[in-house]
């Protein structure tokens, strides 16, 4: 009976920690995924740019202008879902360590 007890608690610690580290992995990739996406946002805005001083220029027209904006709007939402991703995974972090 001893014995059982204490197979269950340890199972439960396990699982403790698989859920730490679990949480823990999310969380930094998470991070990562933030830290790239910034990097895609300014290279689409320098593509407006551009492309806006070539239609300014009228080397461009204003469907590519168009598009980089698309482009452009398109990394800032992605940029903006991940860091809500960031601020979620870290609650979830919290949570499995016991501190929510």
């Amino acid at each position: 009976m001893v014995r059982l007890s204490q197979n269950i608690e340890e199972q439960r610690v396990q699982q403790i920690k698989v859920n730490v580290r679990t949480a823990y992995l999310r969380h930094h990739e998470a991070l990562q995924q933030v830290e790239a996406l910034k990097l895609s946002v300014k290279q689409a805005e320098e593509n407006y740019r551009i492309m806006q001083n070539r239609y300014l220029n009228q080397l461009a027209i204003l469907t590519d202008l168009l598009d980089a904006n698309s482009v452009r709007l398109n990394a800032e939402l992605q940029l903006t879902s991940a860091r809500t991703r960031v601020i979620y995974t870290y609650y979830q972090l919290e949570r499995a360590c016991g501190r929510l």
